[in-house]
């Protein structure tokens, strides 16, 4: 549920940021990597469970980018 609440926090700027016609590109991705880490402070998994993981998130977060 607090997923859900992070989700909706960051959701929100981020479509403003688009109606201002920033980047899109930019602001999305930017906005990946800061729920990924966000994902990983709260020790949730970043990888699928079809990928094996590292058991570091620190290197889970670099090989979802791979």
């Amino acid at each position: 549920m607090l997923a859900l609440f992070i989700d909706l926090a960051v959701t929100i700027p981020v479509d403003d940021f688009i109606i201002q016609e920033y980047k899109a590109a930019e602001v999305l991705l930017t906005t990946d990597i800061s729920l990924l880490s966000i994902i990983g402070l709260l020790g949730k998994q970043v990888l699928t469970s079809s990928i094996t993981s590292t058991g570091n998130t620190v290197t889970d977060f670099v090989v979802k980018f791979v």
